[in-house]
């Protein structure tokens, strides 16, 4: 069942990044998605201009969510968790991706893959499926993440 989950969560999610398109053309070389952000999502206006979390001492982000990603639904992703929550799962999930030893991501790096996974949790056919296998998905089906 849990294979036929990851499966629907990875068709899913590749139907959503086609629907958003990426920004191929001209001579930027620009291989970055487009996203609800950038594509206008039903997010207030003031979301993307709100401030984001603040590293501590160790440069780490505090998370308050208190469940572990591994356990964390889509539904819960964008139903319950605050915007700081999701920014900061966010730049967990998006680093943990990265090779061991590659650079921390950037911010506006970690704001666009935040934006891509509310994009891709907006299908209910995923609204069960934990943020960790949709932030590996995306991170794959993105080259512009890997970095």
């Amino acid at each position: 069942m849990r294979t036929s989950s990851a499966l629907l969560a990875v068709t899913t999610l590749s139907l959503a990044l086609v629907a958003c398109g990426t920004d191929t053309s001209g001579g930027s070389g620009s291989n970055r998605s487009s996203t609800a952000a950038d594509a206008g999502s039903s997010a207030p206006a003031s979301a993307s201009k709100q401030a984001l979390p603040k590293p501590g001492p160790d440069g780490s982000y505090e998370q308050t969510w208190k469940r572990p990603t591994a356990d964390t639904t889509c539904d819960q992703f964008r139903q319950q968790m605050t915007s700081p929550e999701r920014w900061v799962m966010a730049a967990e999930i998006l680093t943990d991706q990265r090779e061991e030893g590659s650079a921390e991501p950037a911010r506006p790096d970690v704001t666009r893959f935040e934006a891509d996974l509310g994009v891709a949790c907006q299908d209910g056919a995923v609204a069960d499926s934990v943020m960790t296998e949709v932030g590996s998905t995306l991170y794959r089906l993105d080259p512009s993440y890997q970095s």
